[in-house]
């Protein structure tokens, strides 16, 4: 069960995305953070990478490519969706929620940031308004 820390990184997690979305900053879920021709490209656990909250947090990118160009994220010595659950307080049998959130498998084909957003709202909102689903 996330205690307050992790309900704040879900709020935290939620501003990030509503910038992204605010923004129209480039979003590719097939990819946690990589560089391209046009500039930086991320998912949403890439832009949270990347945040100055997050990073204060402990929440860290890890390389997985061989040439470096892509990075994962890493929290608590775990690395990719083992990092988010824990740093978002979810146990093994909440893995489903950091899932159906940050993998691009889970939907029915490439969400757009908003609708990555939307599903965030589904999942953490229960917690910050105090009634875990």
């Amino acid at each position: 069960m996330p205690d307050e820390i992790h309900i704040e990184r879900m709020r935290q997690a939620l501003r990030v995305m509503r910038e992204v979305v605010a923004q129209n900053k480039p979003f590719d879920m097939s990819d946690w953070i990589c560089r391209n021709e046009c500039g930086t490209v991320a998912c949403a656990s890439g832009y949270m990478q990347m945040d100055p909250w997050h990073r204060a947090q402990g929440l860290g990118t890890k390389s997985y490519k061989f040439d470096g160009s892509g990075r994962c994220p890493s929290y608590g010595g775990k690395e990719s969706y083992p990092a988010l659950r824990e740093y978002f307080g979810f146990g093994p049998q909440e893995r489903y929620k950091i899932n159906s959130i940050f993998s691009p498998d889970e939907y029915m084909s490439l969400p757009s940031a908003t609708q990555v957003t939307e599903r965030m709202e589904k999942y953490f909102n229960p917690y910050i308004e105090g009634v875990p689903a």
